[in-house]
């Protein structure tokens, strides 16, 4: 895990945590640092509790006592990664995987007795964890590159 990079778009949360929610960024960047410059600098407006990047780098950028600005209405009771991608035909690489394997790990040692099931769900009203894709928002991410049994057998 490296060093925390505070974005300052997190607010109070109002409800217990059931939601671990994973993005990519698709940001059109030509490289990661890019990606990361952009999401630490807080210039997005936007937020994430992590980002993970294909290294396996994991940086935590909201602590998780906080709700992140990463997906709309289930901010309050989500936990989000961002994980680094250039375009959204770019594959997933292993540590992809990996940082978003401890991601949740991490969320979960955090919730206590209270974790989140290890198992994907299609609705934000179910806990487990969501693709931003699955949630009522209409977005893209992560998308069909990521290999969602794959991920599920690092839990």
């Amino acid at each position: 895990m490296r060093p925390a990079v505070w974005s300052p778009h997190f607010r109070p949360r109002t409800r217990p945590v059931t939601l671990f929610v994973i993005h990519s960024t698709r940001s059109g960047a030509i490289h990661e640092d890019e990606i990361e410059r952009y999401w630490f600098s807080g210039a997005s407006g936007l937020s994430a509790h992590f980002v993970g990047d294909a290294s396996g780098g994991l940086t935590e950028v909201v602590p998780l006592q906080y709700a992140a600005a990463h997906a709309g209405e289930h901010n309050p009771y989500s936990v989000g990664i961002e994980l680094t991608q250039t375009k959204r035909d770019v594959p997933y690489q292993e540590g992809h995987y990996v940082a978003a394997a401890l991601a949740f790990s991490l969320t979960n040692k955090y919730l206590g007795e209270r974790i989140i099931p290890k198992r994907r769900v299609m609705s934000a009203s179910v806990s487990g964890i969501i693709g931003h894709e699955d949630t009522e928002q209409g977005k893209s991410d992560p998308g069909p590159l990521w290999d969602w049994e794959y991920f599920l057998s690092l839990l």
